[in-house]
């Protein structure tokens, strides 16, 4: 029981500035959250904005375009087939639309936190 105390003692003297222990998740003068409901929230909708453009985007067929840019002016003049293969512009168009779904995703998450800690 005693080799428990002590131990408990040391680890909690470990990390501090001075002795103290940091503070986590909230800033140790007002003791206000480090992020703030205002905050967070417009972090969620600039998130869901990027997603809706993203997904935008690919719709209008924006990751194709660049793909056969990228394959007619860059690529030009190297032992490359002439058009890109149908794999390749169907993996482009699907990892661009999973991406801005996931951005979608998690701005609706990063809003739905700043308005809980708003109401909480």
């Amino acid at each position: 029981m005693a080799m428990t105390a002590a131990m408990s003692k040391g680890i909690s003297s470990v990390g501090g500035a001075g002795g103290q222990d940091l503070p986590v998740g909230r800033d140790s003068d007002s003791g206000e959250p480090r992020f703030r409901a205002r905050t967070l929230r417009g972090v969620g909708l600039l998130l869901v904005a990027g997603g809706l453009f993203s997904i935008g985007l690919d719709a209008a067929g924006a990751p194709e375009a660049l793909l056969r840019f990228s394959y007619e002016s860059l690529l030009s003049g190297l032992d490359v087939p002439p058009e890109p293969s149908a794999f390749a512009v169907d993996l482009v168009r699907y990892t661009a639309l999973a991406g801005g779904v996931l951005q979608l995703l998690a701005g609706l998450v990063v809003f739905g936190f700043g308005i809980r800690r708003d109401r909480g």
